[in-house]
């Protein structure tokens, strides 16, 4: 019911029906591509992870990056060390955050550390001990957001040429 009623009022926004701007979307909403800000470049970055009560960093493989969060592989260990054990069936994630630090290539540069916190959006179990989660940055300095931009604008530039 809920899913026709913002799809009603979607259709009533776009067609100049109603003066009235769309509501957020709800957080416990499932996060879903359309939803997202900021475009996800593909990437394969090394980084490691731990949850915020576990200091013990794992390691990980990013898969796409932007401004606003990122998505990166893991295995079983990491999935154990992060999320608390009732949110260990993939899906939607509620109040997780983590640590996310990895070296960021920026051409002929020196690689920048990134070490950042992220709240968990979402996670995806691919086999046996293979899973993506979702991650959204929660707290990065403009700095952070800078050094990414800069990278992304990098990797495009290649791609054009």
């Amino acid at each position: 019911m809920a899913v026709f009623v913002l799809m009603f009022a979607d259709l009533k926004h776009k067609f100049g029906q109603s003066t009235q701007p769309l509501k957020t979307v709800d957080k416990n909403k499932q996060h879903l591509r359309i939803d997202r800000r900021y475009h996800r470049l593909a990437t394969t970055i090394a980084c490691e992870v731990c949850g915020i009560a576990n200091e013990e960093r794992l390691p990980a493989l990013i898969l796409n990056l932007s401004i606003g969060g990122l998505k990166f592989r893991c295995g079983l260990q990491v999935i154990n060390s992060i999320l608390p054990e009732d949110q260990r069936t993939p899906g939607q994630i509620l109040d997780v955050e983590m640590e996310i630090c990895f070296d960021l290539p920026l051409g002929n540069d020196t690689p920048v550390k990134i070490k950042t916190r992220a709240s968990v959006v979402h996670s995806e179990r691919l086999a046996q001990d293979e899973f993506h989660v979702g991650v959204q940055f929660i707290e990065s300095d403009d700095g952070v957001a800078r050094q990414i931009k800069r990278y992304i604008n990098i990797v495009q530039g290649e791609k054009e040429h």
